[in-house]
């Protein structure tokens, strides 16, 4: 009986081990911005989300495209054009997000800087910051590298904590 027992009680904790630590991933938005066209944007924010989701900490919001409309509505809102971490923030936490990663891609001619932030929306800062440049710059698979680069150099943590 004591076997039955301590059996089902292993089975029990393999079973809800898992779905304890699902619950408990931070829910995330993804938010590209910069000097360059929407197309290269939404690679931004894809090759961001996949690595921070792969990570194992964060769980995605799968509208995030209804996010960047919102947040493209502020900005357009904005006459200096640009939508501060507060913004974001708040927007965030509309939007049911934990946390919101920027990221911002700077292209002049062959140069590529990509500098990404995760930021707590309770809170409304920055909390790990990461960046990236190629100086050769030809084509998306560059930026892709730069964006994956940016959001690992953050830290010697596994992903953002």
């Amino acid at each position: 009986m004591k076997k039955y027992l301590l059996t089902l009680v292993i089975l029990f904790a393999v079973i809800v081990n898992p779905l304890q630590s699902q619950s408990q991933k931070l829910k995330l938005a993804v938010y590209a911005t910069g000097n360059v066209d929407n197309l290269l944007k939404n690679i931004a924010q894809n090759n961001a989300s996949t690595e921070l989701v792969n990570c194992g900490r964060y769980q995605m919001i799968e509208r995030s495209s209804e996010f960047l409309r919102f947040v493209s509505e502020e900005q357009n809102y904005q006459r200096s054009g640009a939508v501060d971490d507060n913004q974001i923030a708040e927007l965030g936490k509309q939007y049911g997000a934990d946390c919101v990663c920027v990221v911002d891609i700077t292209k002049v001619d062959n140069y590529l800087y990509v500098a990404t932030r995760m930021i707590d929306v309770t809170v409304a800062t920055s909390q790990r910051a990461g960046d990236a440049e190629n100086t050769n710059y030809s084509t998306p698979a560059d930026l892709r590298k730069c964006v994956t680069a940016a959001v690992k150099k953050n830290g010697r943590r596994k992903c953002w904590q």
